[in-house]
């Protein structure tokens, strides 16, 4: 046998390293003597790649973070396929533990992406090679963060020194007018203990978005909603929502509106909270609009909304919220007296009582009211404190922000949304006449 000599065939050289057993093939050729260069050094090439297969360790997670937002996977998801928990999902994620050779194995058969694109053998730090990201989730996980933390709070656990500079660069990250640098962000992981991908994004376009600004720059450009809704080639009433803040723009639509309004994403869209001015009308609003001598009609082109908006604004036992871009527009166009439209007892509101859900995503319509029998009902059922009653209302521990929500509710200070209305009725075991009179 002429172990030593690379055989003849279609494929050469490539053809025996793959079809020929390496251990085999080296015994045969020191037993034949004839070790030819050629097949000395396939042996040692492809005998290393079978060597380094058989000792596989544990790697660190270090590009499963990427590979999940890339592919719109979540850490849920994740665990169910791998039939691992979600917590160790996390945990490997912010690099709290190594990923087991066969947890490996499956992921990358999951996700259909090579071994070294998902994991490595040096653990990402505050030296790791990487760039600057915006801090999309930073004020959701300071939100739910067990401790009350702000951007004072958040200096200070970075051990930094607590001047006016520091704490306004970590309310830009907050707003998203500032990127965080890459040492940075795995300090906030480690703090916050979330993983990195829920706090941070390469860009903002990743994750739908509020237009925060989107009405004041189609006023600026002295256009009308339906011209906009025709070069996307939509239909007005979506644009329309985007404009009133009813629903978030998705990824894809928030580059065609740049490139049709000639504006950068932060002269458009706020990635972070969908703004928690909202208003209710403190008088009739059809009122107003006849000491203007203006139609519904007239005052809905105007404003540039659909007239069955200024129905439902109009409305005097449930008004709609506005929010605050479309109030300094009403206020704009019904002149100096209409700011009195707005005063107390109007309500202030939160994004949540407007979307009603508290998540940020696109809801229906919430008609909020004021839960004037909240407290006696509280009474009748034996529940003593906000922290109780938030409780029941959320079905789980509550957050700080949840509680302080309920004792405005219960101090009237607050509307109830819509979709907490008929959770209170149940949890009370009332009617909504009692809570709602």
């Amino acid at each position: 046998i002429r172990a030593g000599q690379l055989a003849l065939g279609s494929g050469g050289g490539d053809e025996v390293g793959t079809t020929l057993n390496i251990p085999i093939l080296s015994v045969l050729a020191l037993f034949a003597g004839i070790l030819s260069w050629q097949a000395l050094a396939m042996i040692e090439s492809r005998g290393g790649m079978w060597f380094k297969a058989q000792y596989r360790r544990p790697l660190w997670a270090t590009g499963l973070s990427n590979a999940l937002r890339t592919h719109h996977k979540s850490t849920s998801e994740c665990a169910e396929q791998i039939g691992r928990s979600t917590e160790q999902i996390e945990r490997w994620l912010i690099f709290r533990d190594k990923v087991p050779v066969e947890m490996q194995d499956r992921i990358q058969t999951w996700i259909d992406m090579r071994t070294d694109e998902l994991f490595g053998d040096v653990k990402p730090g505050a030296d790791a090679a990487g760039k600057p990201m915006w801090a999309v989730g930073l004020k959701q996980a300071i939100d739910n963060h067990e401790r009350q933390i702000d951007a004072e709070a958040l200096v200070e656990l970075l051990r930094e020194e607590k001047r006016p500079e520091n704490i306004e660069r970590i309310r830009d990250w907050i707003a998203l007018r500032l990127q965080v640098s890459p040492a940075t962000q795995w300090r906030l992981v480690d703090l916050l203990d979330v993983p990195h991908h829920l706090l941070f994004a390469p860009e903002l376009q990743d994750r739908h978005v509020w237009g925060i600004r989107l009405r004041r720059v189609i006023e600026d450009r002295k256009e009308r909603t339906k011209s906009i809704a025709d070069r996307l080639g939509l239909d007005p009433r979506q644009v329309h929502l985007w404009k009133e803040l009813e629903e978030q723009i998705p990824p894809a639509m928030q580059e065609r509106l740049m490139k049709v309004m000639e504006r950068s994403f932060t002269d458009l869209f706020d990635a972070g909270d969908q703004g928690d001015d909202w208003f209710l009308p403190a008088n009739n609003l059809t009122g107003a609009l006849i000491n203007a001598d203006m139609t519904k009609e007239k005052f809905a082109h105007e404003i540039d909304v659909e007239i069955e908006r200024v129905d439902r604004w109009s409305d005097d036992k449930e008004p709609e919220p506005i929010a605050k871009p479309t109030r300094d527009t009403i206020v704009r166009i019904l002149g100096a007296d209409s700011p009195n439209l707005f005063e107390e007892p109007a309500q202030i509101m939160s994004s949540e009582d407007r979307v009603g859900t508290g998540s940020g995503e696109p809801g229906s319509t919430a008609r909020p009211a004021v839960a004037t029998g909240l407290k006696q009902a509280m009474q009748d059922r034996g529940i003593d404190d906000a922290a109780a009653l938030a409780e029941l209302v959320y079905q789980r521990q509550p957050l700080q922000r949840d509680i302080n929500r309920v004792r405005d509710w219960i101090d009237g200070k607050r509307p109830v949304p819509k979709s907490r209305q008929d959770r209170l009725i149940e949890v009370l075991e009332t009617s909504r006449d009692v809570l709602f009179p």
